[in-house]
């Protein structure tokens, strides 16, 4: 990106300086003395010197409505620029024929358009793109350009936070890492920061707290499945487990995921075993962390439906100590979609 800008900004900078050297030179050949010409170039000079100055600090850097104020300014101060060399094109006319001036205001524009189409290239990829992403509410997505790769983006996410998930061609992957890490706000984390976050959020990590041996109900993710395909929906059964989920849904799981707090300073790891307050075998940890946020020890487990209640106190086995735990709501800090 820097480069990119780098390049814009040297070009059209010398661009425009021969431009201008080259319609000097033509209207003192004409006749003009130099000083009416420079000071008929000043205006321009300098608005030409303030608009590239600007130009190569538009970086696509910064929340959207910070560059929609650096890029409406950039192109006043264009308009400007456009409109006082037409203005000293027509002040030195009497010195120049027509063709020389066409020429200067040709050349001109070109110079002007060809860094305004580099600077869209460059900077509405993580600009004025995300202004529109920024309109998505939670569980929604669209397609988008991003730092000139077609992407599609949805409003959602693995930490309980909001965020953004974007999928993009493999080719502009890493060009995107990196424009993205320019953000100021933007840091990268690790799959171990995730797991923390999404851990506290209550959600379930495949092949952990939820796999081919667990239904929806165990894992207390009934609400996933839709009436029309529940008893007595217009689409009942028909799916993988339909006789399973259904038989648990008149009998009752034999077990349920619930959330654990730990109680002691101790944390809790996936695989170890839960005892109930007589030392019997009643659950198993299938995710456990120390939440960042919530300060505590916190874990996820399948427990025997009858030890499931809210605020049980169960002890974890760690290192061959018990390590008491008590069952409590989910998730263990609130989520914060966005949904409009």
């Amino acid at each position: 990106v820097a480069l990119g800008y780098g390049f814009v900004w040297l070009t059209s900078a010398s661009v425009v300086g021969a431009t201008i050297a080259v319609a000097s030179i033509s209207f003192v050949a004409a006749g003009a003395p130099w000083t009416t010409v420079f000071q008929r170039w000043e205006p321009t000079l300098m608005t030409s010197v303030a608009w590239l100055v600007l130009g190569a600090r538009v970086a696509p850097l910064g929340p959207g409505w910070v560059l929609m104020i650096r890029r409406t300014a950039l192109s006043m101060l264009l308009v400007t620029l456009l409109v006082l060399s037409g203005l000293e094109g027509m002040s030195l006319l009497p010195y120049a024929p027509s063709t020389t001036l066409a020429m200067y205001q040709g050349l001109t524009v070109l110079t002007l358009g060809y860094a305004v189409g580099w600077q869209r290239r460059l900077g509405d990829g993580v600009g004025l793109s995300l202004v529109a992403v920024a309109a998505l509410t939670f569980m929604t997505g669209g397609e988008f350009a991003l730092e000139g790769a077609d992407c599609f983006i949805t409003r959602s996410g693995y930490t309980g936070e909001d965020g953004f998930e974007i999928s993009v061609p493999a080719a502009d992957a890493q060009a995107l890492a990196r424009a993205l890490l320019w953000q100021p706000e933007v840091s990268p984390a690790g799959l171990g920061a995730r797991d923390t976050l999404r851990l506290e959020a209550g959600l379930c990590l495949y092949g952990h707290d939820i796999d081919t041996h667990t239904t929806p109900l165990e894992a207390s993710l009934g609400w996933a499945l839709q009436k029309v395909r529940r008893a007595g929906g217009a689409r009942a059964g028909g799916y993988p487990g339909a006789e399973v989920i259904q038989a648990q849904r008149e009998q009752g799981p034999s077990q349920r995921r619930v959330g654990l707090v730990g109680l002691d300073r101790v944390p809790v790891r996936e695989g170890a075993v839960l005892l109930d307050e007589a030392g019997q075998t009643v659950g198993r940890v299938t995710s456990g962390t120390v939440g960042p946020t919530v300060g505590k020890p916190v874990a996820l487990a399948y427990v025997r439906t009858s030890h499931a209640g809210m605020d049980t106190v169960l002890h974890a086995q760690v290192r061959g100590k018990g390590v008491p735990m008590r069952v409590s709501t989910l998730p263990f800090a609130p989520h914060r979609y966005f949904r409009g």
